[in-house]
């Protein structure tokens, strides 16, 4: 069920953290954005998956317009290996609702 709706972009709206119906707003700084990435690709690397299709960084989106250099990124659920690093380094990015 939950990789259904994180695979379905329509399923998890992106836009304006103050707006209610949004369950995807901005990480804070593209700091933010670089670590999500490299956690990822570091999973990745060590043997683990990332088991939803539909994540990364997201450009501009369509039909807003202040979305424009954003900090955006969908969420990411993975299955690292058993030792991987993840499991000893805290990294907590922001989680829906």
């Amino acid at each position: 069920m939950l990789l259904k709706n994180y695979n379905s972009p329509s399923n998890l709206p992106i836009g304006d953290p103050l707006d209610p119906k949004t369950m995807i707003g901005p990480l804070h700084t593209s700091t933010s954005v670089e670590r999500y990435t490299q956690r990822l690709d570091s999973i990745k690397k060590n043997g683990g998956v990332v088991l939803n299709e539909n994540s990364g960084q997201i450009g501009t989106l369509e039909n807003w317009e202040e979305s424009s250099g954003g900090n955006w990124v969908r969420p990411a659920i993975a299955k690292p290996v058993k030792d991987d690093p993840c499991w000893k380094e805290e990294y907590v990015p922001p989680t829906s609702r």
